[in-house]
């Protein structure tokens, strides 16, 4: 859970899609760095992806065992911290290129709404397995049922509202097939009732 919540903030620290209202390419023809060209263009760009890297190693340090890996020996460890700061960076690029930006509302919407009551859920949930001294199995058990509870709101959230309405719109169509069906006859005439 942890895990998750850094990570969706480094992605708005970082600015990069869906929370990169600021740089709107598309709003903005070229982005705010239009105005630069050569090395001021490139060190724009370059820290960009500096940012892009710090994230992800830092997420790696923290909640993927940073250099430690399950096999090869202690030479090796700069291979596997980098193996994984790679894998965050391609998924930090797959959502880039899957999700699409966040309105300001939506982003608002977001950060009140799911990430700071999720950070709360954390703490709590972190506090009493600490506080209980329960095993380790239950924090990992808690923080999967927090995911999964906040995963299915924003499902019902996003998928709710219209399926409703189209719910609510077969039945009216049912119903009005079926009244339309009782009144006619056999014979093909209209009964008046």
């Amino acid at each position: 859970l942890g895990l998750v919540i850094f990570f969706i903030a480094g992605l708005a620290e970082v600015g990069r899609t869906p929370f990169d209202i600021y740089f709107a390419e598309s709003e903005i023809v070229g982005g705010p760095f239009v105005e630069y060209s050569g090395a001021h263009w490139s060190v724009f760009f370059l820290a960009e992806y500096i940012n892009t890297f710090a994230i992800a190693a830092l997420t790696v340090l923290l909640f993927l065992g940073g250099w430690s890996g399950p096999f090869l020996s202690e030479n090796w460890v700069i291979v596997w911290f980098l193996l994984k700061v790679y894998a965050v960076i391609l998924v930090i690029f797959w959502i880039r290129g899957t999700f699409p930006r966040l309105r300001i509302d939506q982003l608002m919407a977001f950060a009140w709404k799911v990430m700071v009551p999720l950070s709360f859920f954390t703490i709590l949930i972190t506090a009493v397995y600490k506080f209980y001294e329960w095993p380790a199995w239950t924090l990992t058990l808690m923080s999967a049922a927090g995911l999964l509870a906040v995963g299915y709101a924003i499902y019902r959230r996003m998928v709710g509202p219209a399926h409703r309405v189209a719910q609510v719109r077969a039945r009216q169509k049912a119903l009005r097939e079926a009244r339309l069906a009782s009144t006619q006859s056999p014979g093909g005439t209209t009964n008046v009732v």
